[in-house]
């Protein structure tokens, strides 16, 4: 919830920006896994699944013109960037939250099925191994998530409901596998996801806010002194310095739509702007 603001704010401006001509002009990708999608949006996608959707705008720059030096992406595409990199990142939180709810609802099911379990082994031992019996059918295949939350639930109770553990184990132990390694499985799972959505939303926060300065440095004909690539990132630390020492000597104007009004504020927003900056259009 604390984070809900700052999707909402990215989601608008994929909205804005992304309309349906303008989408429908991207080349599309004719084979592979993202067939059918926009070249622009595959890339994006890429990138994350590379850096776990960790970014920041060098790695960012770097893949674009590593990808470049291969396929030369299109004026269009290269204004697409910022977009779509927007979009993968909120695809790949809708994505972490959808497998989160599909988690949270199997540990429902393993507490209600551990509540049933010891309610039955609080009667006679024939109730305890119907339960158990109808476990089984319920629950044919075998599930991490479900299988450690129910052992979590039913370890240190009763001494009534050491059967069912004891036959928990068992079933484990026929899967070719243990309580030991399904736990530690289902942690790192958790862990690896928290960090997963720790860093989209980093991403989201520091780096998108930038994209818009991207297709700058990216359609500037000035590719080779780009300082990270020079290895001179520390006499320009900012985004905006790195794109103002770009533009120096040369003009831009910008045409007028949501991007581009966002874009001349934050050029215009620099003593010294009006050297480069010639307006918007």
């Amino acid at each position: 919830l604390d984070n809900f603001y700052i999707v909402q704010t990215h989601l608008h401006q994929v909205e804005r920006d992304l309309s349906r001509g303008f989408y429908q002009e991207l080349p599309k990708l004719a084979a592979g896994v993202y067939a059918g999608y926009p070249r622009v949006y595959g890339l994006a996608l890429e990138l994350l699944a590379h850096t776990d959707s960790r970014l920041d705008l060098e790695t960012l720059t770097r893949f674009v013109a590593a990808y470049q030096s291969v396929q030369a992406l299109t004026t269009g595409e290269l204004w697409a960037v910022p977009i779509m990199q927007r979009l993968s990142l909120i695809e790949n939180l809708r994505r972490l939250v959808g497998l989160s709810l599909v988690a949270h609802e199997k540990r429902r099911e393993a507490d209600r099925w551990a509540n049933l379990l010891l309610r039955a082994a609080a009667g006679p031992p024939p109730q305890l191994i119907a339960t158990m019996a109808a476990l089984v059918r319920g629950q044919s295949a075998l599930d991490s998530v479900f299988v450690v939350q129910m052992l979590e639930r039913l370890r240190d109770q009763t001494p009534a409901v050491a059967p069912a553990v004891q036959w928990l184990e068992q079933w484990l132990t026929a899967h070719g596998t243990s309580l030991e390694a399904l736990t530690r499985t289902e942690h790192q799972r958790r862990a690896a996801n928290r960090v997963s959505v720790g860093n989209t939303i980093a991403s989201l926060r520091g780096v998108a806010p930038d994209c818009e300065l991207l297709w700058i440095v990216l359609l500037s004909p000035r590719l080779s002194p780009w300082p990270w690539l020079q290895g001179e990132r520390a006499a320009v630390d900012t985004t905006d310095e790195q794109v103002a020492a770009l533009l120096a000597g040369g003009r831009i104007g910008l045409g007028e739509s949501c991007t581009a009004g966002l874009l001349a504020a934050r050029l215009t927003d620099r003593p010294g702007s009006s050297e480069y900056v010639a307006g918007g259009v």
